[in-house]
């Protein structure tokens, strides 16, 4: 079974396979990708997720950075943003409560966006390097 953690690195690894699939590449992209893949050096989950919501993309219901649009083809704009808010809430959703089955629903939507688009999803690892079955 994935941990919180594995499941929000997962997630990020879904996003940048999607914006690797679509050529889409911008620095607020990057920033985001690079902070959710930072949850597992994070010594303080408040503190991370506080530092989530600066980013310029943060999948919180903020406007769309300006470039992103344009780095994305034609159309992918709506299915992008519910990406990246699915990605973003499968680190945030349980992080001041219970521990629910709900980050595993977000990983899911995630998961189908790729392959609603037909797009290999990501291999599965887990954070400490071995593979989850395993």
């Amino acid at each position: 079974m994935l941990s919180p953690v594995d499941m929000q690195v997962y997630a990020s690894s879904c996003l940048r396979r999607y914006c690797d699939a679509n050529g889409c590449s911008h620095a607020a992209i990057d920033a985001l990708l690079a902070h959710l893949d930072a949850i597992a050096v994070a010594r303080s989950l408040p503190e991370w997720a506080r530092q989530g919501a600066l980013l310029e993309l943060n999948g919180r219901g903020d406007p769309v950075p300006s470039g992103v649009e344009s780095a994305l083809p034609d159309g992918e704009l709506p299915r992008f943003m519910a990406l990246v808010e699915t990605v973003v809430e499968v680190g945030i959703v349980d992080l001041y409560g219970a521990r629910t089955d709900r980050p595993l629903a977000f990983l899911r939507n995630a998961i189908a966006v790729l392959e609603q688009g037909g797009i290999p999803l990501p291999p599965l690892t887990k954070v400490s390097g071995r593979s989850a079955s395993g």
